[in-house]
């Protein structure tokens, strides 16, 4: 860098001498020095090796030229990198006593960056009803965040969850929950299908006659539920048989049976009721022949003919028959 001029002078015998003078330009600054940006737990000698060999001298003239730099780095070790921050380190320009700098950025690695959200989650299931803290029992707690590396971690999930209890007549049967990772914040939606509960059992009623044995009473295998949706549906039962006892069967009235049903912890009911058997039910009476007074009897005669007569009741089955005192009417 710089300019060149001619001087001319005459020798002592007379003679005319030219000579040419360069006038030397001057480094009066540097090009500031790119930041370099490292990721937090780099090597200090992997720092170093990204350190510029030259700068750029800006000169007197306006000129600017490459000028070879060394690096003061004895000093810098791996605990320099070791958070992220910026870390500045000197040099000397050659040929000059000029120092320069340079800083490094230590950012955080992209192995710690979160980019996007790399996974999904599975529907669940939960019964209709289900109050909050259950819905978000069921949820996921993890998903995958894609970091700015191209790896992947599982982050948990922070559920937001519902206001109240959900249920098939106010929300449908199904509802979409929302959440935040805990790594880079993403949104996540997860549907959560609600499904039917048993709100009552549909009682059963039935009559035996009396005295009816235990293990001749049809007892039905199958109940109907009715469902929290307004549907129904019919589920198996298995009654308990205990309180059909010999002395219960034997006298009228009702018998109370519980049933365990399949699928749910609700109770099926049934009523028996102990019924007179067709037995004991009177259906006609034989008509009674053989009494005769004379005639004229007084009402006293009559009534002492008919002292002791007892009628013929034939019962309900078709083939008992019970006799039975009279009251008579005048």
């Amino acid at each position: 860098a710089g300019t060149e001029f001619e001087v001319t002078g005459l020798t002592d015998n007379g003679m005319t001498v030219k000579a040419q003078v360069k006038v030397t330009a001057h480094i009066v600054d540097f090009d500031t020095v790119d930041e370099i940006e490292v990721e937090r737990d780099t090597k200090a000698d992997e720092a170093k090796a990204k350190l510029p060999a030259t700068v750029t001298a800006i000169y007197s003239d306006g000129s600017d030229s490459e000028a070879d730099v060394t690096w003061d780095t004895k000093g810098l070790s791996d605990k320099d990198f070791a958070k992220e921050g910026e870390v500045t380190v000197k040099g000397t320009v050659a040929g000059t006593d000029q120092k320069v700098e340079c800083t490094f950025k230590v950012v955080k690695p992209l192995r710690e960056i979160p980019d996007h959200l790399a996974g999904s989650v599975d529907a669940v299931t939960v019964d209709d009803g289900a109050k909050p803290d259950a819905v978000v029992a069921a949820l996921p707690t993890t998903v995958k965040v894609a970091m700015k590396d191209g790896s992947e971690v599982d982050s948990k999930i922070n559920w937001t969850a519902p206001k109240e209890a959900v249920t098939i007549k106010n929300d449908g049967a199904s509802i979409v929950v929302t959440g935040k990772t805990a790594v880079g914040s993403f949104e996540v939606k997860a549907t959560v299908n609600l499904v039917p509960v048993v709100e009552s059992v549909v009682g059963v009623q039935l009559s035996v006659a009396r005295n009816t044995a235990a293990d001749d009473i049809a007892l039905p295998t199958q109940v109907t539920l009715n469902m929290s949706d307004g549907s129904t549906r019919a589920a198996a039962v298995t009654w308990d048989k205990t309180p059909l006892t010999a002395d219960a069967l034997g006298k009228l009235g009702d018998v109370a049976l519980e049933g365990k049903v399949e699928g749910t912890s609700v109770k099926a009911k049934c009523t028996v009721t102990v019924v007179k058997s067709d037995a004991e039910i009177p259906a006609s009476v034989e008509p009674i022949d053989g009494i005769s007074v004379p005639e004229g009897s007084s009402a006293d005669v009559v009534r002492e003919a008919l002292k002791g007569v007892k009628a013929t009741v034939l019962m309900k089955d078709g083939k008992t028959t019970a006799e039975s005192e009279i009251t008579w009417t005048e």
